[in-house]
């Protein structure tokens, strides 16, 4: 009998170790398993990176390279002689001369069809000469996105503004809208922005406004992407070295110029774009202008996810030449892009701004009178 007993104890003690040990297999299973998993996407993440598949190497860096926040996702796989060698054969690849301003003939005429903003998509709402589109992509591009184009038919109507703090710090544009009685608003060239915390008080490259220049030419760089409005109100894009802008040709009778780049249409003509130099999906502002006048200004929201993931440049140069561009070019975007809207009583900002916290403070933006 007491044999029976002690067998079933023993019995009972050898189950229990048992299960005691299984929880101390099982966690060794999983973190073996967890580590096994990271390893291996981190093996195939050096065979995409490193290995034959150009496509993917070339779009990641070119897709980080072109952010102001992130370029780090490059910069710790890569060093600066690769990303310079990836960048300098994935550029967008503009036509080689300058445009022909006198191919415009601004007309500056249309009647209003509406007194309030479109909330459907692809219609045109005209209000007070000009025009507001709300644009969405059919989902098959791989990537989805939403925006706005605003046609603005008298192009006079389109100024430089500042910043109340110019040189100090920068200004919100629905502010600025509101401030100076403006119509409508969008972000313009970029700025001073050290690790994506700059307060938008400096310009990083030439802007003029009203004839003045008010910023100079971008230090860094021997060719200048100038981007203006001449006293005719005609959109030019010039291609410029330090000394060509610097004479009195290059810049003389411009009322307003930023420098950015790449430059979507020039006289009618399509810049060459490869499958990286069309950049990743991203938000976007552009401005564009037609041989009758119009200006277009083009926002693209992005890094919204299923929503809004953002456009391409070559996304921008389609929409561009879908609405009738004959000159066209990329702004400052990413997190500085944004479209802002004065119904009379307060401003409001139409489009999503990506930045966590809504829209970013800018020395400058384009801005149309009432």
């Amino acid at each position: 009998m007491d044999d029976s007993i002690d067998a079933k104890r023993r019995e009972i003690v050898r189950r229990v170790k048992q299960k005691k040990k299984r929880p101390k297999h099982t966690a060794l299973y999983f973190f073996l398993s967890f580590f096994a998993t990271l390893f291996g996407i981190f093996c195939i993440g050096l065979f995409i990176m490193y290995g034959p598949f150009d496509y993917v190497r070339n779009l990641w860096v070119t897709t980080a390279m072109g952010t102001g926040q992130h370029q780090w996702l490059a910069t710790m796989l890569f060093d600066q002689k690769d990303i310079n060698a990836i960048l300098n054969s994935n550029k967008v690849v503009e036509p080689s001369s300058n445009t022909n301003p006198n191919a415009i003939k601004v007309t500056g005429k249309v009647k209003d069809n509406a007194t309030t903003l479109p909330t459907e998509y692809n219609s045109e709402h005209i209000i007070d000469g000009v025009g507001f589109i709300k644009i969405r992509s059919d989902g098959g591009l791989g990537h989805v996105y939403k925006g706005w184009v605003v046609k603005i038919y008298d192009p006079s109507r389109v100024y430089m503004a500042l910043s109340n703090k110019f040189g100090d710090s920068g200004e919100r544009i629905s502010h600025m809208v509101q401030r100076t009685g403006a119509y409508v608003g969008i972000n313009a060239g970029g700025f001073e922005d050290p690790g994506g915390e700059g307060n938008g008080g400096t310009p990083n490259a030439l802007l003029i406004s009203n004839f003045k220049i008010e910023h100079p030419l971008q230090s860094n760089t021997s060719i200048h992407s100038i981007i203006g409005l001449d006293s005719q109100n005609r959109l030019t894009l010039q291609k410029l070295s330090t000394s060509q802008a610097t004479q009195s040709r290059g810049l003389k009778g411009l009322k307003t110029a930023v420098e950015w780049s790449p430059f979507l249409i020039m006289d009618g003509q399509l810049s060459s774009m490869t499958a990286y130099s069309g950049g990743a999906p991203q938000p976007r502002t552009a401005i564009g202008q037609t041989q009758s006048g119009v200006l277009i200004f083009l926002i693209i929201d992005g890094r919204r996810p299923g929503v809004s993931d953002g456009a391409t440049f070559r996304d921008l140069q389609q929409l561009m030449v879908k609405y009738g561009a004959y000159e066209a070019t990329t702004l400052d975007g990413g997190s500085s892009s944004v479209l802002v809207y004065n119904d009379g009583s307060t401003s409001q900002v139409l489009n999503n701004p990506s930045s966590a916290d809504g829209e970013r403070y800018l020395p400058n933006a384009f801005l149309i009178t009432k």
